[in-house]
């Protein structure tokens, strides 16, 4: 037999929920969570999978609570996985009490070639990657407004008083 998912992945969204805003506990000098400290390989590759889980859950209409004929999608979790994006994305370094401090760390960072470095923008690439699909996400939603919006017009037309079923097509195009 084939396993399946007895509750409907409900777990696993609200784990990603609930995980994702603390990015996998990587935090700057201030105790904030941010990739601008010193992440380590571990809660690196564990932010990936995380958000590449969240993108295949997306691609099959998870985080979206919707009913096929409702006009308003809920887009609450989607907003929270935003900012938790968001807080991927963010590169400001915190201000620190030297500025010469301050701008030697910026200096490090900007020339690092590390492996944390490497997997820190590709965690970007795939934060970004999740933002576009998102965006998508809304695209899709609005479209299907405007298709819906369509039918019911042609519907009107078409079933009115005057309206195309009562043509007759020509014996030409009947046949």
């Amino acid at each position: 037999t084939i396993p399946v998912c007895t509750t409907g992945f409900k777990d696993l969204e609200a784990f990603l929920l609930v995980e994702l805003p603390k990015l996998a506990d990587c935090t700057d000098a201030k105790g904030k969570p941010s990739l601008n400290g010193e992440p380590r390989i571990g809660q690196l590759e564990m932010m990936s999978s995380m958000i590449l889980i969240t993108d295949e859950l997306v691609g099959f209409g998870f985080f979206v609570a919707h009913s096929e004929g409702q006009e308003d999608k809920d887009l609450s979790q989607i907003s929270n996985i935003y900012k938790s994006l968001f807080a991927v994305l963010d590169t400001r370094e915190q201000k620190e009490a030297s500025g010469a401090a301050q701008m030697a760390k910026i200096a490090a960072r900007a020339t690092d070639k590390s492996l944390e470095a490497r997997f820190r923008c590709d965690l970007r690439s795939e934060a970004l990657n999740l933002l576009l699909r998102f965006f998508n996400v809304r695209l899709d939603s609005r479209m299907s407004r405007v298709i819906r919006a369509w039918e019911a017009v042609f519907d009107k037309i078409e079933n009115g008083p005057s309206g195309l079923s009562r043509l007759k097509l020509p014996a030409v195009l009947s046949a």
